[in-house]
């Protein structure tokens, strides 16, 4: 394995592991924030759409950054292995920042409506953020660093 490839292979981990670390600090510190806010003062059809809107987004978009990572990563089709290290990194951020952004409306949404449903949503969320957005641990055979033509991860 060259030089260049493993250097790229640690500032992967480094990168990742360091996006991974930010939004979960985020996600948690707006769960924190969503439960010491004060709520406000909603009609109760307001109140019952702003859940229904908060829990509709986890519910579409959990499922869908997870499925959109692995499609993506099973696609990634780049010229040279560098590139395509970049290309998995990117998509791991979009993963990650999908997430957070989810975890972000369900604190606000309940920080205005004060609704226990949506502190367990958080909580679904928080756990699909420590368990199914860990940074990947990219092996490199040496077969495949050999074969310039068909490089894989």
């Amino acid at each position: 394995m060259t030089t260049e490839l493993q250097e790229e292979l640690k500032n992967h981990k480094k990168r990742t592991t360091m996006a991974y670390i930010l939004i979960l600090i985020n996600a948690l510190a707006a769960a924190a924030a969503g439960f010491f806010i004060k709520g406000i003062e909603l009609e109760a059809t307001t109140n019952t759409a702003i859940q229904s809107i908060a829990i509709l987004l986890m519910l579409a978009v959990i499922p869908f950054s997870l499925k959109f990572y692995k499609k993506k990563f099973d696609e990634a089709l780049a010229s040279n292995l560098t590139d395509k290290i970049r290309y998995i990194i990117n998509i791991y951020i979009i993963k990650l920042c999908a997430n957070d952004i989810v975890m972000i409306v369900l604190a606000l949404a309940y920080a205005a409506t004060k609704d226990q449903s949506l502190l367990y949503c958080e909580l679904i969320c928080a756990i699909v953020i420590l368990f199914f957005c860990k940074p990947d641990k990219l092996e490199i055979k040496e077969e495949e660093t050999s074969n310039p033509e068909n490089p894989q991860i």
